[in-house]
């Protein structure tokens, strides 16, 4: 087992400059051969070891008491200095996702422990038989293609698995081998768990079919690895425009949505997710539609638009805008409440105009008759009633927007530019009859920039 070690830490370049590593000790066989592994190995390598061993609180204080202890005796036999830690999951969790809020929590207080004893790296004592049953779990799941990468062997956030080569039979044999106590969690024997179902009940079917299915999946999972970096690096950035995202090739769009996502998210999608999103970008959107995803995200269509919103901005987007604001209008940059921009100027392409250009997605522009002769001018929201003259008929503003198919999250943000004499113009619809320039006239140029 330690020639895998050896392979593993020098073939994933596992190891950081200053060689420092902390150990996730859980008492367990796993961790305590890792441990022991790296303890015989230290010399040889130059290592610097600690240990760090996290009280969920999850099981009775008489079987953590004894965690504890065998931990507290191994680090002293072995000389690595330990941190042992606790934290109330079940009160944290709320009875609600204890596995998800225990690892959580259990890596947020590895990395204290690791920031304290100023360690590179933590080793977490994964194998090849958990990085299968990982992927089988995927599978079950519905995942998508990243689902069966299988164990990461190195995290970019310095978590490290020396033992990602060994299997669980490697590890028995090893604690046999050195005779080395470990603990044996209760729990595990408990198949109504799945990932206890897939290795007390599964994993032992498909070792008779292939003795050694874990190198089977570990090969699979290296070539997805692959692929996946490839992609990564190969797809074009990501952009909220909805026909772009709709003509891509669905190889390229569920990648792209996918690595959106993750960059920005904590989750996981599954392929029934990115399903459901490829097919709202080949819908009719027009009208705003959601779609819910994990981690409280939902990815919004509306109009030309596609994007991913989390919580605080789904909540933005759905407050009622402040109706009472009334703002006067000059020449130049306006800042709205909603976010958006407006900008007066004589010079459709003006400096400020490019600038604007670089920091919204989407602008509309209305050239109009110039300052002086509109009128003096305001901008508000839109209330209820609001009528103007174009096209020769006076008309109703919040029909004219709804033929205009705009998504509601739009239309009840959109300014009304006032004079004197009523509306003038709003963005989308045509100009206030009258208002439009004249040849060899002075121009107003307004620009609405959003999104």
């Amino acid at each position: 087992m330690l020639d895998k070690i050896r392979k593993a830490l020098s073939d994933f370049s596992m190891l950081g400059e200053q060689r420092r590593i902390l150990v996730a000790l859980s008492g367990g066989k796993d961790s305590v051969a890792l441990l022991y592994a790296l303890v015989l190995l230290r010399e040889e390598l130059s290592l610097s070891l600690f240990a760090c061993h996290v009280n969920h609180r999850i099981r009775e204080e008489s079987e953590t008491a004894k965690d504890i202890a065998l931990c507290e005796h191994l680090c002293r036999k072995w000389k690595v200095p330990l941190s042992v830690d606790t934290v109330d999951i079940p009160k944290l969790s709320g009875g609600k996702g204890i596995e998800e809020c225990a690892r959580i929590h259990r890596y947020r207080l590895l990395r204290e422990a690791a920031d304290g004893f100023c360690a590179d790296r933590i080793a977490t004592a994964h194998t090849s038989t958990d990085s299968a049953e990982t992927m089988l779990f995927h599978l079950l799941r519905g995942t998508a293609a990243d689902g069966l990468c299988g164990i990461p062997p190195v995290r970019s956030d310095g978590i490290i698995r020396p033992l990602i080569l060994c299997t669980e039979a490697d590890v028995v044999a090893f604690c046999r081998e050195h005779a080395l106590p470990f603990r044996t969690d209760s729990t595990n024997s408990d198949s109504s768990y799945t990932r206890n179902f897939l290795r007390n009940e599964v994993s032992p079917l498909l070792r008779k079919v292939n003795p050694s299915f874990e190198d089977a999946f570990a090969s699979l999972a290296a070539s997805l690895r692959l692929d996946r970096a490839y992609f990564h690096d190969a797809l074009p950035p990501f952009s909220e425009d909805r026909d772009l995202l709709a003509s891509l090739p669905p190889a390229i769009l569920s990648r792209l949505l996918k690595r959106e996502y993750d960059a920005r998210f904590h989750g996981e999608l599954s392929c029934r997710h990115i399903e459901s999103m490829m097919r709202l970008l080949a819908s009719d959107c027009a009208e705003e539609k959601r779609l819910s995803l994990p981690g409280g995200v939902c990815f919004l269509c509306a109009g030309k638009r596609a994007r991913f919103l989390n919580g605080h901005e789904q909540a933005a987007l759905d407050a009622s805008p402040d109706t009472s604001f009334c703002l006067p209008l000059s020449m130049g940059e306006h800042r709205l409440p909603n976010g958006a921009c407006l900008l007066l100027t004589k010079e459709a392409d003006s400096e400020d105009v490019k600038r604007l250009k670089n920091i919204y997605n989407l602008f509309i522009h209305q050239a109009v008759k110039s300052e002086g002769e509109v009128g003096k001018m305001l901008v508000r929201l839109r209330a209820d009633g609001d009528r103007y003259r174009f096209g020769g008929l006076t008309r109703s503003v919040k029909k004219c927007l709804q033929a205009k198919k705009l998504p509601l999250a739009l239309r009840k943000h959109l300014p009304v530019l006032c004079d004197e004499n009523g509306i003038f113009w709003i963005p989308f619809l045509p100009p206030r009859d009258g208002s439009l320039p004249e040849k060899n006239r002075e121009t107003l140029n307004i620009f609405y920039f959003y999104g």
